[in-house]
């Protein structure tokens, strides 16, 4: 069982239990950001010592759930902090919105790299200097703006 103590700045969660049985007190410290509650600071520590920390137990810890879906943290959420109006960040996220200016250099580059018979997403990543993710999300946009056509001429 976790056991959760929200304080004005952090949650703590007493003894989150990872895959393998080990044992991990976790504070998270919260701030008001924008009128909106962040994570600021993370500290692990394991409840029995001897324990090292390793990257695969930090990718399996649930802090989403430990902010989005906890009701103590909703209600710390509702009820006090100085506007109000303080809500957690919705859990969909958002990419921010590009420029025409920028799709129509992704469709120019995607349209060269269909022509010259080059794998065109990496293409686009690689004349922007951006992660291929990224690259296919500019992509997507870009499609959906009417500047990529499915058979590119």
């Amino acid at each position: 069982m976790v056991q959760k103590n929200i304080t004005n700045e952090s949650i703590v969660i007493q003894n989150w239990t990872d895959q393998s049985g080990m044992r991990w007190r976790l504070v998270i410290e919260v701030a008001t950001i924008r009128e909106r509650l962040e994570p600021v600071a993370l500290s692990i520590t394991a409840v029995e010592t001897g324990y090292a920390l390793s990257q695969s137990t930090i990718r399996t810890i649930p802090f989403a759930s430990f902010l989005r879906n906890d009701k103590s943290v909703h209600q710390r959420i509702g009820s006090s902090g100085p506007t109000g109006s303080m809500r957690l960040a919705n859990p969909k996220r958002v990419g921010r919105r590009y420029t025409d200016y920028e799709l129509e250099r992704v469709a120019q580059i995607y349209r060269d790299a269909y022509k010259a018979r080059v794998p065109v997403q990496r293409a686009v990543a690689d004349a922007l200097e951006i992660p291929l993710s990224t690259a296919v999300k500019q992509i997507i946009a870009a499609r959906k703006r009417g500047l990529i056509h499915t058979h590119t001429n």
